[in-house]
């Protein structure tokens, strides 16, 4: 019986040393025209720093449309269309997409949210490289699949704090 409690300590003493260890990384969203333009010093300049690194993606020519649609697929770049035109060209939405919270992350990893093809018109077209996303309604799930959902966290919460207690 020992055995088994030491193994799910072990695992967790290993997992909390992973964690404690692990670098953080992530990305800084840059606008590199105003940067390179930035006095030294200014709020506009960015401070590299050892292990840094600049990636400049390619220029793409497609338009990405992903989640809640009938195909999320890649679409050729076309000036003309608007956001609502690459969701019609990926079939439109599905019965259980969030129309009403779709974004889109610009290539250069920014993301403008906000509702409607009118309040999209307002503050920038689709350009290349961008991806739509739309996604689930949540709260639209039915009632048994949501509770067998929070039952299921609740579970694995309740097990998580007993195996904090085992310490």
């Amino acid at each position: 019986m020992r055995a088994r409690r030491t193994r799910p300590l072990a695992v967790g003493q290993t997992l909390l040393a992973d964690l404690q260890a692990a670098e953080p990384v992530g990305r800084l969203v840059i606008d590199l025209e105003r940067v390179m333009a930035a006095e030294p010093g200014s709020p506009d300049d960015v401070i590299l720093r050892g292990g840094d690194r600049l990636r400049i993606p390619k220029r793409s020519q497609e338009v990405t449309v992903i989640g809640e649609v009938q195909n999320s697929t890649s679409h050729l770049f076309d000036p003309a269309l608007t956001r609502d035109d690459y969701l019609r060209m990926s079939g439109g939405t599905t019965q259980k997409a969030d129309d009403k919270r779709i974004y889109v992350v610009r290539a250069n990893g920014s993301i403008e949210a906000g509702s409607g093809s009118r309040w999209f018109r307002q503050t920038g077209q689709i350009q290349p490289g961008d991806t739509i996303v739309v996604p689930l309604d949540a709260e639209r799930m039915r009632p048994l699949p949501m509770w067998q959902a929070i039952t299921s966290i609740i579970f694995n919460l309740a097990v998580a704090v007993a195996a904090v207690n085992s310490f």
